[in-house]
Order: structure tokens, then C-alpha cells, then sequence
């Protein structure tokens, strides 16, 4: 993509299925929502250190994408920009700079690799659940539990927890019971009640 261009826009380049090697533009600020969605044959990609927010399902499904470099310069990863990419196993960035956001390695051999016991976490702060077992305990060193934990049934967290995410367990729907610890002040909005 020619360096004179400053912004590509959303779904851009969504479902371009032949689409293997990308090299972006200096001087571009942001990978918009679902530009590379469902582009299965995506493995290489250039990101610009000038690159500072990628966007909501910014690399959705991209099934052949199996590293990705991040330049010190990313400020933000929102939600699901990563989700699907099944054999993307290497990332590599500084994650204590960067707001990262749910689900963003969920369904992705990173996640699986870097998961314990299923739960996938990074400093203290739990991203998502890989595993199968329907009836979990958190671990204790969890303060904050991120969006989109999904398919269990009942959920134990610890005392260190202090924050679920708005929505956390919404998609849930075989969720029956929720033990929390004394930390935790309001768990409306993470549960999607709403009152009557």
C-alpha cells in the first residue's frame, strides 16, 4: 500500500481469501475494524511503527497468520483483533504499554499455548478460557477478568478480584452459578441485569 495513504477504511480488505502478504504505509495510525477479516491466506503482514490502535477484528479469522510483531508505539488491541487466527503461536510486544482488549487471542494457538490449566492471563488479568471443564475455579492471583468468558456452568474467583469487565459473562448462557470474592463491588454490568 503506497505511503501516501493515511487511512484504510473498515472491511477494506474483508474476505479477500487470496490475499497472503501485506506491507502498510508509514505515517498510518490506525488498522481499522475488520479490515483483514476472514482473509484466510493472510501469513505475512508489515505494521508500520507508526501504527498506534488496532481496531475490533482488525485480523478476525485470519487462519494462516502464525506470527505477529507489534511495535513498542501500540497503544491499544481491541476486542476479537486477533480471534480465530488458529495458528498464530508467536506474538511478540511489550504487553504492560498496551490496553488489550477481549477475546483478542481467544481461539488461537498463542492463547492455547500460553494458557494454564485453560485460563489464559496476562499480568494477573484473565482474558479468556480455553479448556472444557464446565466447572471452574479462577486462579487466586486474578485481580480482573476481561470480557467473553464463555461455556461454563459455574464460575469460583478469589479474593483478589476486584473487576469484571462490563459484559463478562454475557454470551454465558450455560452459566448457572457465579461465587465471587469480597473484593468485587458491582457486578451488574458484567452480568447484563438489568432492573426491573
Amino acid at each position: 500500500i503506497p505511503s501516501t495513504v493515511q487511512q484504510i477504511g473498515d472491511k477494506a480488505f474483508q474476505n479477500c481469501s487470496s490475499l497472503d502478504n501485506v506491507v502498510l504505509p508509514d505515517g498510518l495510525k490506525e488498522i481499522n475494524k475488520n479490515v483483514f477479516y476472514k482473509c484466510y491466506a493472510l501469513k505475512n503482514i508489515t505494521i508500520p511503527t507508526s501504527v498506534e490502535v488496532i481496531k475490533e477484528s482488525a485480523f478476525e479469522n485470519c487462519i494462516s497468520l502464525e506470527s505477529f510483531t507489534i511495535s513498542s508505539n501500540i497503544k491499544e488491541v481491541e476486542k476479537k483483533a486477533f480471534f480465530g487466527c488458529t495458528k498464530l503461536e508467536t506474538v511478540t510486544w511489550d504487553f504492560d504499554n498496551t490496553k488489550i482488549g477481549a477475546q483478542v487471542f481467544a481461539k488461537t494457538a498463542f492463547e492455547t499455548k500460553n494458557s494454564v490449566n485453560g485460563f489464559f492471563a496476562i499480568d494477573n488479568e484473565l482474558y479468556g478460557y480455553a479448556g472444557s471443564d464446565k466447572y471452574v475455579t479462577v486462579p487466586s492471583n486474578i485481580t480482573k477478568i476481561k470480557e467473553g468468558i464463555s461455556n461454563l456452568k459455574t464460575i469460583t474467583v478469589g479474593d483478589k478480584l476486584e473487576i469484571l469487565q462490563d459484559e463478562t459473562f454475557t454470551n454465558c448462557d450455560t452459566l448457572e452459578e457465579v461465587t465471587l470474592g469480597k473484593k468485587v463491588k458491582d457486578i451488574q454490568e458484567a452480568l447484563s441485569i438489568t432492573e426491573n
